[in-house]
């Protein structure tokens, strides 16, 4: 039960980055044909908050990519683990993770390079403490695989959350 809970978050994860909205609009009850109803021109709005600067909207879209990748790697890794893989596949989907987790840094460190506002900056630097949290876990559950290794990587889509709720609102 818990890893289903875990692969529903990792999903709502992906939705909130992608920008999907899994909430439909009924179109049938505008007031004119020519009028836009209010509920579907907030729908179609960008999920990203209002009063957001260029360089905060900038840092958002940079963000969408690494963490796309890293939820990716992460929910695949988790499913090699409760597949019973190999101790090879295992390693392998690890490693994948650990690049998603350095591309994310990567992108984290870049956008706190460009000297952004002080909320942005807070998210980044609260995601950038939460990556090399993560990172230190990884390395220190060895091989255990199975146990420390998955925990740590299973810990982290609520430990990385300060941009998606920056820019999202999520």
């Amino acid at each position: 039960m818990q890893q289903k809970l875990i692969v529903v978050a990792l999903g709502v994860a992906f939705l909130a980055v992608t920008g999907c909205s899994t909430t439909t609009v009924d179109t049938s009850a505008s007031p004119s044909a020519g009028a836009a109803s209010p509920v579907a021109s907030s729908a179609a709005a960008s999920p990203s908050p209002a009063g957001l600067s260029a360089t905060e909207k900038k840092a958002c879209e940079d963000y969408k990519k690494p963490m796309m990748d890293l939820v990716t790697a992460t929910v695949l890794y988790l499913r090699m683990v409760d597949n019973k893989a190999t101790t090879d596949t295992k390693e392998s989907f690890l490693a994948q993770v650990k690049q998603g987790l350095a591309a994310y840094r990567m992108m984290l460190s870049t956008a706190t390079a460009q000297s952004p506002t002080s909320r942005l900056r807070a998210a980044l630097e609260a995601d950038l403490a939460s990556v090399d949290a993560n990172v230190k876990a990884i390395e220190s559950a060895g091989r255990d695989y199975d146990l420390k290794v998955y925990a740590a990587v299973k810990g982290m889509p609520p430990a990385i959350s300060a941009m998606n709720a920056f820019c999202y609102g999520a």
